[in-house]
């Protein structure tokens, strides 16, 4: 487990996980599962162009300060998150590069989250030392309880902030500490969470957060197959469709009715623009980040629109669930180093030749890593190895070799 993530979910916890967190009996899959693919195949510099990528960080860190400088309102008992919606929410913030920097202000204020200890359901808080007294100190505690009495401060004993069972190191940045019963959490059923995109925001409620943690939302199934082919080079192909989101996920469809609201349904060429207009938001708007390859770091779609940024699997699995949303066939295609999407041609033209033939169908792939990349004309910078295997998602169970037509063995 990387060092970010044990400091903030606990060493002890964070041994145990090995990558994965649990919550209850679902297995949240963070950072454990490796896709068969290897770096970013050229990411950093075809990726995102920074204008729009720094138009929706600029926007975000507004949010974030508007957010911050609220008065607090006291807490609605009546309204607050379910038990199992706080954990999935302190898990989610406890793997940063999960969660992304502009949820925790959200949802936490001017507090940030040192650690969250699961077994014994205490939540373990910070504060800058310009919030660390005073009126900022009672609106922090605000925002972070339902009940302040239940609240504890810890005491500064040479140069370590102590609790009954934790210490805490002083540093420049960490002035102050807080304990908050995992039942006293404040965590706001109405929450307004927003991640700002060209033409739409992404707005999941707390509840559909949970519902992607604890992958109610996804399609699941088994993690691994074993490749057919020595020409695969790896002895494990893991399985992409289990982290797709499958169709009637709310929160992805509410954004992508804005984001292609001005298509106008009437328009024979709807259905290429709609599938253009996702490609784009990915290609154009979320930042490369090649770490998560090297990290073995998986996200579900709700986490590559939080944090804005992903590398070329990810960004796979992001429109995978998007075009599952509009109730668009596609297709997964593995190569050694790399995962595509692609779609029927359609009216797609067909001038880049970067197309396959699965099914008796010709389907068009798609280059999420080239910024604006228009599907069925563009050449792609970086094109893949050749095709290896092929899945539609939602048949979680099944991945094809397109050369014998025989599926793969799940482990």
């Amino acid at each position: 487990m990387h060092r970010e993530h044990e400091n903030r979910v606990g060493s002890d916890r964070g041994a145990r996980l090995a990558g994965m967190a649990v919550i209850g009996s679902a297995v949240i899959l963070i950072s454990a599962l490796e896709m068969a693919c290897g770096g970013d195949s050229g990411s950093t510099k075809s990726g995102a162009p920074a204008s729009l990528v720094e138009q929706r960080q600029r926007a975000m860190k507004k949010l974030v300060e508007e957010v911050e400088q609220a008065p607090c309102v006291p807490a609605d008992p009546k309204k607050q998150a379910n038990e199992a919606t706080r954990e999935s929410l302190m898990t989610l913030l406890a793997y940063p590069r999960q969660a992304g920097t502009y949820i925790e202000p959200q949802l936490l204020g001017r507090a940030r989250l040192e650690l969250y200890q699961a077994n014994d359901k205490d939540v373990y808080f910070y504060l800058s030392p310009s919030d660390s007294d005073g009126e900022k100190l009672a609106q922090a505690i605000c925002r972070l309880a339902v009940d302040k009495s239940r609240v504890e401060i810890a005491n500064e004993k040479q140069g370590s902030f102590v609790f009954a069972k934790r210490s805490f190191l002083r540093t420049p940045q960490k002035a102050a500490f807080l304990r908050v019963p995992l039942d006293n959490l404040r965590l706001d059923s109405d929450t307004p969470l927003r991640f700002s995109f060209e033409g739409a925001v992404y707005a999941p409620t707390v509840e559909e957060i949970h519902s992607f943690m604890s992958n109610e939302r996804l399609f699941d199934g088994p993690l691994e197959a074993i490749p057919d082919s020595d020409s695969y080079n790896k002895p494990v192909l893991y399985n992409a469709g289990i982290v797709v989101a499958k169709a009637g996920e709310p929160s992805l469809q509410r954004f992508i009715n804005d984001l292609t609201r001005e298509i106008a349904a009437s328009d024979p060429s709807a259905r290429e623009k709609k599938i253009q207009r996702l490609a784009d938001l990915i290609s154009r708007e979320i930042a490369p980040n090649p770490e998560e390859g090297q990290l073995n770091i998986v996200k579900r779609a709700n986490e590559s629109l939080m944090t804005g940024k992903a590398d070329y699997r990810n960004r796979a699995v992001l429109l995978g669930s998007m075009l599952e949303q509009i109730g668009e066939d596609y297709i997964f295609v593995y190569s050694r180093d790399f995962l595509a999407v692609a779609v029927k041609q359609g009216r797609f033209p067909a001038r880049n030749e970067h197309q396959i033939k699965w099914e008796d169908t010709n389907w068009q792939l798609i280059d999420l890593t080239s910024p604006g990349f228009r599907i069925g004309q563009d050449i792609p910078k970086n094109r893949p190895p050749a095709t290896k295997y092929v899945q539609r998602p939602r048949q979680n169970s099944i991945i094809v070799n397109p050369a014998s037509g025989r599926s793969l063995t799940f482990k």
